[in-house]
């Protein structure tokens, strides 16, 4: 087998790892798709050897993973801890909601500083804007600072004054 293959296999946990237990191949995984219960149990037992369908089925019921809407609007098995993504609360601030989803289907690029949403961004021509929430100045400037290298694009220095509009219509 080839290198490249037995790192695909491990990092899908097919290469069938020392036992993890459900969360355990939940965790490493981040989630495991649970649109079909059968079809879902079956990929716990191709990821473990010696876990049945009661494990998994004990897993539920003991609450250690949950079904639940997941990755791609589509059911997924997931730890409990990791549903945390679907309330914003532990990126975004919610009085900073609507700076980054004003509504009406617009959802502003964002600037993630220590995987917490600091700011908006976006390009206007050759330029890239970035608006910092105003407590977040610094962080945020320095990795507009780096984007603006990576992408070869100047940043706009004088938005570092203000924060993103939150109205509709922009």
């Amino acid at each position: 087998m080839s290198d490249l293959r037995g790192e695909r296999l491990a990092a899908q946990s097919l290469h069938r790892p020392a036992p993890l237990g459900v969360p355990g191949i939940v965790g490493r995984l981040l989630a495991v798709q649970a649109q079909d219960v059968t079809a879902a149990a079956l990929a716990f037992r191709v990821r473990s050897t010696g876990l049945t369908r009661e494990d998994v089925e004990t897993a539920v019921r003991e609450r250690s993973i949950v079904r639940a809407w997941g990755p791609r609007g589509t059911l997924h098995y997931m730890l409990p801890e990791d549903l945390g993504w679907r309330t914003r609360s532990g990126v975004l601030a919610d009085a900073r909601a609507r700076a980054v989803h004003p509504g009406g289907g617009v959802l502003r690029p964002t600037v993630l500083v220590d995987g917490v949403i600091r700011g908006a961004w976006s390009l206007n021509g050759p330029r890239l804007t970035v608006s910092p929430f105003e407590a977040e100045r610094l962080p945020v400037q320095a990795e507009a600072e780096d984007v603006s290298r990576f992408l070869g694009r100047p940043v706009t220095p004088a938005v570092f004054h203000r924060e993103p509009s939150s109205g509709h219509g922009r």
